[in-house]
């Protein structure tokens, strides 16, 4: 994984938040295949991902 990060954030053109181990998750937060999270699961996604955002000066358009 922290391979596959590397390559990505060399060849990449934009931003990448956080890792793939970052969004690694236990079997209690998928519902029913190991891409679809449950609720639980989406909630402590969608909470790591706007910390991580707001986090990244410059990453976000406010319209502050």
């Amino acid at each position: 994984i922290d391979s596959l990060t590397g390559r990505l954030r060399r060849a990449m053109r934009i931003p990448i938040v956080g890792t793939a181990a970052d969004f690694a998750y236990p079997g209690s937060y998928f519902f029913d295949t190991r891409f679809h999270l449950n609720e639980e699961g989406r909630r402590v996604r969608t909470l790591k991902m706007i910390a991580m955002l707001k986090n990244r000066e410059g990453l976000l358009i406010t319209t502050r």
